[in-house]
């Protein structure tokens, strides 16, 4: 396909009133372009940038808009400027006419003009995933353009390469949230590279290829780096670098893990509070074993309607990040169990647990929370019924109405959401999976019991990814990363064994054992009774200026 000199040839296809109402809304709110559809529109897509990266593609060889004309005057310019073909169509009642023409139309150019090589649609509805699929069964690559507010993730991952407008409008600098999550995406892609080559060390080319193929919206100059070489050079903590003639190869850096104090004597961590308070060591975890039935549990302090984020560790907020990118919003976890008990309640007393229509489902539950004196929010239910559906929880018959999907149905609702949760978070996250971030996104706080029950789950639906509990992120939810500090103590070879009650911690020091790794196993909360012994290690918290005391006091 293309031309003989190697010239790709694009076609490039506008869902155009798709793209001007997603930039609209943007800029002047939700649903305000159902009030201006009617009325001419101002110009707002930036048809020059569009074309100066489908130029970077190759040649055009067709370009395609759709949409009603009559209210589009303020762009013809861009239209003659660019020789875009505008295809009218007329309001007929049918809601996806343009998509379904454009789709059309796409089928039967691969079909007749065999030199097309690109399809570019601008466009970020979902109906066109399977247009996707039937473009690249052809050998064809698709790349798609859509507003990052407004796209449908299934297509973004549908197509070979993807862009998001903003991208195309200025250099863009990534948020903190959006580097957090790409380095996720930088080490899954290494790791699924390093498989298939059976090699630790993978090539710079092959690894922008395979993070591409996992996320299709993958540019590193929105970063902020020019090349992608500069880009993982910027994770020298991750990556090790073996330079060659191709163009380099990486590795990834592994840390120490299981790591403690080995002096002879009883000693603690080296390095001052400050070296403390930033660890970034890890402890493998064992099949966990608590002794203490409910643990220290740090509730989460109910956050502002308008806020997005409720975790406050900085794993817990790449694990929503990743549950965001499939559509999947917080809620605030005590408040999800119990409406969701009540919506299988409800499901369960309706004939063939079905009802007419989402929303009926939705207002019933509704008036079940104002029944029961629970907070019946509308943001709340929405972003709940939001969720289910992105979930996959809610199953739809056709005319004979919309029920639970027969996963939920065959044991809790609450579980079945947690496990698809679980699941997402387990295929995407960086390695190991953090227990305790990954415990406060589905559970909302930490505690002992919280934690065992999140790794049984994650052992249960991913029982191949590696656990870890980072003692950084059990700083983050136990204290006050500004005021408290970690510290880990060995038992002395030779010394006897001693009791936590004896060693009085808590009152003397007002210091909190949190961790005692005992025998290859991992004790959260351990309790007094519990022995202090030759070859364990205990892990305490407490304030700065106390887990100093105690550090005079054991070195002294």
């Amino acid at each position: 396909m293309g031309l003989e000199n190697g010239t790709s040839m694009v076609g490039v296809y506008w869902d155009f009133e798709n793209i001007h109402a997603s930039l609209f809304e943007r800029a002047h709110g939700r649903d305000t372009w159902r009030d201006q559809r009617n009325m001419k529109a101002e110009w707002i897509v930036d048809v020059k940038a569009v074309m100066s990266f489908v130029a970077s593609i190759g040649t055009v060889a067709i370009n395609r808009a759709y949409n009603n004309w009559q209210y589009f005057a303020s762009y013809r310019h861009d239209f003659h400027e660019h020789s875009i073909d505008l295809v009218q169509l007329f309001p007929r009642g049918m809601k996806n006419g343009a998509d379904i023409r454009l789709v059309l139309d796409v089928m039967e150019d691969i079909q007749f003009f065999p030199h097309l090589s690109h399809i570019v649609v601008v466009g970020g509805d979902s109906d066109f995933i399977s247009l996707a699929q039937k473009v690249q069964k052809t050998g064809r690559t698709i790349i798609g353009i859509g507003v990052r507010e407004t796209t449908n993730q299934f297509w973004v991952r549908c197509c070979n390469e993807f862009k998001f407008y903003d991208m195309l409008e200025s250099a863009p600098i990534a948020r903190a949230d959006d580097r957090t999550e790409v380095r996720g995406l930088l080490l899954r892609a290494l790791r699924s590279a390093r498989l298939a080559r059976g090699d630790d060390l993978v090539p710079k080319a092959t690894l922008k290829i395979v993070m591409r193929r996992l996320d299709p919206s993958f540019d590193e100059t929105r970063f902020g780096f020019a090349s992608f070489s500069d880009f993982v050079e910027a994770f020298p903590d991750d990556l090790e670098h073996v330079r060659n003639e191709s163009g380099g190869l990486v590795r990834e850096r592994v840390p120490p893990l299981n790591r403690s104090p080995s002096a002879s004597t009883l000693s603690t961590t080296e390095g001052d509070t400050a070296s403390r308070l930033a660890m970034s060591e890890v402890v493998t975890l064992a099949p966990l074993r608590s002794t203490s039935p409910t643990g220290p549990r740090i509730p989460l302090p109910p956050p502002s309607r308008d806020v997005d984020r409720l975790c406050r560790s900085r794993t817990g907020q790449a694990y929503e990040l990743i549950l965001r990118r499939g559509s999947v919003q917080p809620i605030l976890a005590p408040w999800r169990q119990r409406t969701l008990v009540h919506l299988q309640q409800i499901m369960a007393e309706t004939p063939e647990g079905r009802f007419a229509s989402v929303d009926n489902i939705f207002g019933n539950l509704a008036r079940q929370l104002d029944a029961v004196g629970m907070e019946a929010d509308r943001a709340a239910i929405d972003r709940l019924r939001g969720n289910l559906l992105a979930l996959r929880m809610l199953k739809f018959h056709g005319p004979n109405g919309v029920g639970l999907h027969p996963r939920a149905e065959e044991g809790l609702l609450a579980r079945a959401v947690e496990e698809e949760m679980a699941l997402r978070i387990a295929q995407q996250a960086a390695l190991p999976v953090d227990l305790a971030g990954f415990t406060e996104v589905l559970y909302g706080s930490v505690s002992a019991r919280a934690l065992n029950e999140a790794e049984a789950l994650l052992r249960a639906i991913a029982p191949e990814a590696p656990v870890a509990l980072e003692l950084a992120s059990l700083l983050e939810h136990l204290g006050d990363p500004q005021t408290d500090a970690i510290a880990e103590f060995k038992h002395p070879a030779g010394s006897p064994s001693i009791t936590l009650e004896l060693l009085d911690l808590p009152g003397s020091l007002k210091i909190t054992p949190i961790l005692l790794l005992k025998g290859g196993a991992t004790r959260l909360a351990p309790a007094p009774p519990e022995e202090f012994a030759e070859g364990d290690v205990l892990v305490v918290i407490g304030k700065s200026e106390d887990v100093a005391k105690l550090e005079e006091a054991v070195t002294a």
